[in-house]
């Protein structure tokens, strides 16, 4: 998700917010109604980085971290 205009802090809470509120909603479709979880990496564009890989490099070390944490947690 991209987030213009977001700081790392303000998209990190923003992230850990999301988290909350996707893991407290039900699969509807499911009959155990099981809950929902997600991780999320936060990363900001760095004016240093000459291409979309970097950021996309940084974004993807962040999820591992956060995944790392456990359920629904959000990484910078």
């Amino acid at each position: 998700m991209l987030m213009p205009g977001l700081g790392k802090t303000a998209a990190l809470k923003f992230a850990e917010r999301l988290s909350k509120v996707v893991g407290h909603q039900a699969m509807r479709a499911l009959p155990s109604k099981r809950g929902v979880s997600r991780s999320a990496g936060v990363c900001t564009l760095k004016r240093t980085d000459s291409e979309g890989a970097t950021l996309l490099q940084r974004a993807r070390r962040a999820l591992a971290r956060a995944k790392k944490e456990g359920r629904g947690q959000a990484s910078a």
